[in-house]
């Protein structure tokens, strides 16, 4: 019965997405969505909000799936609906434009049709992604033929956005874009670096571990796709050693999971003193804001710290699986110890002696880190919406 269901909303999706077609669409409106539609946040985020703030010729909507979302964008002043809602469907069906960070189910991928649809993703590739990215989207004639029957299912996109040429060219092999349809235009959502944020309750706590002469570290892990639960394990065996550790050189540790690793930390249960789980509510789904009050990150394969060399601060990477990651997860678009300016660590003991020496020592990675950061990012001048902005309103498509 299940599967008899599925197929028929999958025939459905085909019809509604055929009507969309015919529908009217104005290049005054824009529908905005990031993350499957459960998140505000993201390069569409931040330019959702540049787009509000910089023009009336455009009515920009945000498209969600999740309630609170929409309610809270409403009281702050912008225009936002659920997917399901009258509104929400009238707005997919009439938008020219529509801005994602993921796809197309960020929006209501069954009304996409004859939509131009921009495509910011979420980060410079280190990963393979996309069509690239063959321990996942393997093609075989099936999937062909599934995509051919349900065109919503794989994503066309009009344009799509590159913080450099190097990033381009991957880019277009990903999406199967020709590179002139992708658009170097730096990140919107890394114009969080130079932005006045409001304050909050992390905020506030993380200027009181400051002021009581604290060093401040924030690690952000990559989503595990093969057995997340093996991998919670391991981190949390790892960090209960390493937080007394913490103490003697006076750090604190903000651990941020992506939110879909949240609900296998949350079953731990897990209390430390130097080591502080940041949940989505206290950053609102957001990350951005918080990194530039950090002294260090550390990471493993998340292409955030691409961004974070903007910042000019030391990363420390602690690759522990790596053998297993890029073989059962994702292969990599580069080699590793080539694209990672920072102190490597693969246990526990490692991280805290990289950790350590970040704090005390010389920062031996200045220069790697610039050549890194030029081969990346082309542009530095905070204006990535304006000139992704600039794009769009005069394009010829």
């Amino acid at each position: 019965m299940k599967t008899l269901f599925s197929v028929v909303l999958k025939i459905l999706g085909t019809v509604l997405y055929a009507f969309s077609f015919l529908f009217p669409r104005s290049k005054k409106t824009w529908v905005f969505g990031a993350w499957n539609g459960d998140n505000y946040s993201d390069n569409s985020k931040y330019f959702f909000e540049y787009v509000n703030n910089c023009t009336e010729d455009i009515n920009p909507i945000w498209i969600t799936k999740n309630t609170d979302v929409a309610k809270s964008l409403k009281f702050k002043g912008y225009k936002a609906f659920h997917v399901n809602t009258l509104q929400g469907i009238f707005y997919c069906l009439r938008a020219k434009y529509g801005i994602i960070s993921s796809g197309n189910k960020d929006l209501n991928q069954y009304l996409t049709g004859n939509m131009r649809v921009i495509q910011l993703w979420h980060g410079i590739p280190l990963k393979k992604i996309m069509y690239d990215d063959f321990l996942n989207q393997l093609e075989t004639r099936y999937t062909k033929f599934l995509n051919w029957i349900f065109p919503y299912r794989k994503g066309k996109y009009s344009m799509l956005i590159a913080t450099s040429a190097e990033v381009q060219d991957k880019m277009s092999s990903a999406f199967r874009v020709d590179k002139k349809y992708v658009k170097i235009t730096g990140f919107p959502r890394n114009e969080a670096f130079s932005k006045t944020h409001e304050n909050s309750v992390l905020f506030e706590e993380i200027a009181s571990h400051r002021n009581a002469g604290k060093s401040i570290g924030i690690y952000l892990p990559t989503f595990r796709d093969n057995n997340p639960d093996s991998f919670i394990n391991y981190i949390v065996s790892s960090f209960k050693d390493l937080d007394e550790k913490l103490g003697s050189i006076n750090c604190i540790i903000y651990v941020k999971m992506h939110y879909m690793h949240l609900s296998f930390l949350d079953e731990k249960n897990i209390e430390f003193n130097n080591i502080r789980v940041i949940q989505d509510s206290e950053v609102n789904s957001d990350i951005y804001p918080i990194l530039p009050v950090s002294d260090f990150l550390i990471t493993d394969y998340s292409s955030i710290y691409f961004d974070y060399l903007l910042l000019n601060k030391p990363v420390v990477f602690f690759p522990f699986d790596f053998e297993t990651y890029i073989s059962a997860s994702r292969e990599l678009y580069y080699k590793y110890e080539n694209v990672t300016p920072g102190a490597k660590a693969y246990n526990e003991k490692q991280l805290f002696s990289a950790i350590s020496s970040t704090l005390t020592r010389e920062d031996n990675y200045l220069k790697a880190r610039e050549e890194i950061l030029n081969l990346f990012h082309e542009k530095r001048n905070g204006n990535y919406s304006e000139k992704l902005y600039s794009e769009i309103i005069h394009w010829n498509i």
